[in-house]
């Protein structure tokens, strides 16, 4: 067996000026995704306790820094915005108390904090206080998957399987945010929330219904009011 090393002698270098402003939580490459508790402006109250900010616009030619806040208790979107990613703020950053990491930029959807999709019709918290999982025979949050720079979603609601990938769409000079779900069998008729609004009642435009059936592929967007230049 043959090891090679190889060492450098000499003092370390000073950092640049730049660098030495960057904060070391600022200066990680989180990667693709950051998992925390995450607070969103709108609609009021919207925190995700087990938040999961998934950069979009590496993965899909974005130009305005699109990124999604998905929570893995409620399975719904919490917001999606442009902008800087997120504000690391909290103990596990800037040491701050009582203080959360923030979407980071203008936001262009938001969801209460509720269900994402519904059971047996309604979208109704059932849990008996506004944190933690939902119950099983409701949803059930199993996981991600990793495709180069895209962030693959796992989970169940009922006795259906989905897998959903976050993205954007691009065309006609627009972006918009997009998902793109593969559903499994279900006996039952799901029905998802896409993108609640204070001054607008949810009608048929903001839930996407399936009725019973077997696996397919479902597509629903979300412009993100960012006109691409030419």
């Amino acid at each position: 067996m043959l090891l090679v090393g190889r060492v450098c002698l000499g003092g370390p270098l000073a950092p640049t000026a730049a660098a030495a402003e960057v904060e070391p939580w600022e200066a990680m490459d989180y990667g693709p995704f950051l998992t925390a508790s995450i607070e969103a402006p709108e609609p009021a109250g919207n925190l995700a306790y087990k938040g999961l900010a998934i950069r979009l616009a590496g993965a899909f030619g974005g130009q305005a820094g699109e990124a999604v806040l998905f929570d893995t208790d409620l399975l719904r979107y919490a917001a999606g915005w442009n902008g800087n990613y997120v504000a690391l703020k909290g103990v596990v950053f800037d040491g701050e108390h009582w203080a959360y990491p923030k979407t980071d930029g203008p936001q262009v959807f938001g969801n209460p904090p509720v269900p994402g999709w519904a059971h047996n019709g309604s979208f109704a918290d059932p849990r008996p206080q506004p944190y933690g999982p939902l119950p099983r025979s409701h949803a059930r949050w199993r996981g991600l998957y990793l495709h180069g720079p895209q962030v693959i979603l796992s989970y169940t609601v009922g006795d259906m399987t989905v897998l959903e990938r976050p993205g954007l769409a691009r065309g006609a000079g627009l972006t918009a945010f997009e998902r793109t779900l593969n559903l499994g069998p279900t006996t039952q008729t799901q029905a998802v929330q896409v993108a609640f609004s204070a001054r607008r009642p949810t009608g048929r435009d903001r839930c996407a219904r399936r009725r019973a059936g077997h696996g397919v592929v479902d597509t629903a967007t979300c412009p993100t009011r960012h006109r691409e230049r030419p």
